[in-house]
């Protein structure tokens, strides 16, 4: 594991979502792995972690709902 850390805030502009969303991630197991606390308010991710996560989402995205429809030609 890397010894970099980033903040909660930048990971969530990273990953595209508000800090809220990523905080939910982490209550439930979600998101990145290896939240660490530093205080009770400010959470950081090793950088490995994040860039893993992410990853991982471009190689399996998530499929919700139908997919998207075709246009006619």
């Amino acid at each position: 594991m890397s010894a970099k850390m980033i903040l909660a805030p930048r990971v969530a502009a990273r990953l595209g979502v508000k800090t809220c969303t990523l905080a939910k991630w982490r209550s439930r197991g979600r998101g990145p792995a290896g939240a660490v606390y530093l205080s009770e308010t400010t959470v950081a991710y090793p950088e490995d972690e994040v860039e893993r996560f992410l990853e991982e989402r471009r190689a399996n995205p998530p499929r919700r709902g139908r997919p998207p429809r075709r246009k006619a030609a």
